[in-house]
């Protein structure tokens, strides 16, 4: 999930720098042109990229909420069952005893 968050910000970073670029860099001259045309190309991509990362993301947090709330679940489930099971020795064992002093 970390890596989510790291691609987020960096994607994020590059946008905004690359507007700031096409932004500052809108003239006339065919220098500027170029350098507008590769710095929309870069905020597109940072765009892009930021909106697959955001998505991988929630997708990642909705998995792992799933999971955890099975786990939770079965925890649930099993400490059910341990709370039901008898604290006294059960009769079988009793006469395993018995079956094992009467042979000696």
């Amino acid at each position: 999930m970390s890596i989510y968050k790291k691609t987020i910000i960096i994607s994020g970073i590059i946008s905004l720098i690359s507007l700031i670029v096409s932004l500052v860099t809108y003239h006339e001259t065919l220098v500027f042109r170029w350098l507008n045309s590769i710095s929309i190309g870069f905020f597109s991509s940072g765009i892009l990229l930021f909106a697959s990362s955001l998505i991988g993301y929630c997708r990642e947090e909705k998995h792992l909420l799933h999971e955890y709330h099975w786990r939770i679940s079965d925890l649930k489930y099993v400490a059910i069952e341990l709370h039901t099971i008898p604290k006294d020795e059960p009769k079988y064992l009793e006469v395993t005893v018995e079956k094992i002093n009467t042979e000696n």
